[in-house]
């Protein structure tokens, strides 16, 4: 797992285990109180994900992506301010295959 830092406007390129490019916009929006992130690639788009306190954001397209996203957030609350991520009150991961794994053995526990 990789932690990401954000600002109100953050940008991510990430490669897939097929050498797939795909770019990530993460963003807060003010009047919806809250982050969203929009997802690129060549032949994939996915736009207005709200980011939510889950184990993995995209892990109904966890097979496509080959990566995910883990959000933390105290109390487990969602991040919901501008700063929640700066202030370490939220953290989010990068999730590379091997944690995708670790993942489906915790789903699998708590269903």
């Amino acid at each position: 797992m990789q932690r990401i830092t954000l600002n109100e406007n953050t940008v991510i390129n990430v490669m897939n285990a097929n050498n797939e490019k795909f770019t990530i916009y993460l963003n807060y929006n003010t009047s919806r109180q809250g982050w969203f992130l929009d997802l690129e690639s060549e032949s994939f788009k996915l736009y207005g994900i709200k980011i939510t306190s889950v184990l993995n954001v995209l892990e109904q397209w966890k097979e496509k992506l080959g990566f995910g996203l883990y959000v933390d957030t105290e109390n487990r609350s969602e991040p919901f301010f501008l700063e929640d991520f700066n202030t370490g009150r939220s953290k989010l991961y990068l999730l590379e295959p091997d944690d995708l794994l670790l993942m489906d053995e915790v789903y699998a526990q708590i269903q």
